[in-house]
C-alpha cells in the first residue's frame, strides 16, 4: 500500500511475499501486475482500506483505533492519544 513501494527495501516485498493473489491500493501502479492473479486499485489508499473495512464489518474498528492516533501534519509526526 503507498508510494514507498517505489523506494528499496521496501520495494522488494511484494515479490517476496508467496501468495497467489495481490491487492495493490495506490494512486498508480508502482509493481509488475500478474494478469489474472493481481489487481491494481487506482486512488488513495485510506479510502480503499476504509471501504474494504465497512465491506469485513470492521469500519467501527477501524475508526476507534484511528482514533487513538493524533497527526501533527505540521512536522509529520504521529502522536499517540494522551501524550505530549
Amino acid at each position: 500500500m503507498g508510494t514507498s513501494l517505489q523506494v528499496a527495501p521496501v520495494s522488494m516485498i511484494p515479490d517476496m511475499v508467496e501468495c497467489d493473489h495481490r491487492v495493490l491500493f495506490n494512486r498508480e501502479p508502482v509493481m509488475k501486475i500478474r494478469t489474472g492473479q493481481d489487481m491494481f486499485l487506482p486512488g488513495d489508499c485510506d479510502d480503499h482500506v476504509q471501504e474494504l473495512c465497512s465491506i469485513l464489518g470492521w469500519k467501527d474498528d477501524l475508526l476507534k483505533e484511528n482514533a487513538k492516533v493524533q497527526i501533527d501534519d505540521s512536522n509529520n509526526k504521529k502522536k499517540a492519544e494522551g501524550e505530549d
